[in-house]
């Protein structure tokens, strides 16, 4: 039925018939994606999962075949709307982002009260949307394994305060104070993928604590390895659900008590990340 081919039109030929790249069948032990030809010469994707049997002495080969072709189409339409979506929301972001700082500064005449608070909203829900697309943006890249390290000499002082200066600012009218108790120890990786995985952090702890409560950041050597350690007084995360929450579009059950939502790339993105740079996510 998937090759549109009656069996005696088959039985005898080579796999090459049915499968134009493959000349000789060998054991596979993960599937694997070929271009399969139907009876009319269409050329389709298939996914084969290849196991060796051994029948009264004789070699012989069980093979699955899906005809995968629908969707790998519609896999390709999702990577290009999300890439489109990401890089057409990019460009006007940055000039709004950019006019409200202007607005904010007076460049256009002073504001009221009202007004300069309205604006304060605005800048925080523009700094809360950037991230979320650069997050679309890094997910296409980890697919694709395109995701660049600039390895240079940083320290934790000052990935801490960028990463802490920035949540602030994005989040200017929350009741969550931040505290900071960190080294000046030097070490080597990106400074601003570090600055981005301890900013998701800290945006995530913000995200689930309590009104009145605060989010503690610690800093510092660990051994031989730097480590950064982010700490809230939210509900926590049952234990069950630990390994889920680093899998990407996944999130844990809503909470009407949370204050923003995302796409569920964060944590995924941030575990690709630092396995680049040579560390981990607990």
């Amino acid at each position: 039925t998937i090759f549109e081919s009656e069996s005696k039109e088959v039985a005898g030929q080579s796999i090459n018939h049915l499968f134009p790249e493959i000349e000789k069948i060998t054991q596979q032990d993960k599937p694997i994606q070929r271009v399969g030809r139907r009876g009319d010469g269409e050329k389709f994707l298939a996914e084969l999962q290849i196991t060796s049997l051994n029948m009264y002495g004789e070699e012989r080969f069980f093979v699955n075949v899906q005809d995968i072709n629908e969707r790998h189409k519609l896999e390709r339409l999702r990577k290009e709307l999300l890439e489109m979506i990401s890089h057409d929301l990019r460009a006007p972001l940055m000039a709004i982002q950019f006019t409200l700082e202007m607005l904010d500064d007076g460049s256009f005449g002073e504001q009221t009260t009202a007004g300069k608070k309205a604006i304060g909203n605005a800048m925080s829900s523009t700094t809360y949307l950037t991230p979320m697309v650069k997050n679309l943006l890094d997910s296409e890249k980890i697919e694709r394994n395109e995701i660049d390290l600039d390895i240079q000499k940083t320290s934790v002082k000052e990935i801490v305060e960028k990463a802490v200066t920035t949540a602030e600012i994005a989040n200017l009218h929350s009741k969550i104070a931040i505290k900071t108790e960190l080294t000046n120890d030097e070490f080597e990786a990106d400074p601003d993928r570090i600055v981005q995985i301890l900013l998701n952090l800290i945006t995530n702890a913000i995200k689930f604590s309590p009104d009145n409560s605060s989010v503690l950041v610690k800093a510092g050597m660990d051994g031989i390895n730097i480590k950064f350690e982010v700490a809230d007084e939210g509900p926590g995360i049952p234990e069950e659900d630990k390994r889920a929450i680093f899998e990407r579009y996944r999130q844990l059950g809503s909470d009407k008590k949370q204050k923003s939502k995302g796409f569920g790339l964060g944590l995924a993105i941030c575990v690709a990340i630092l396995q680049k740079n040579g560390g981990r996510l607990d």
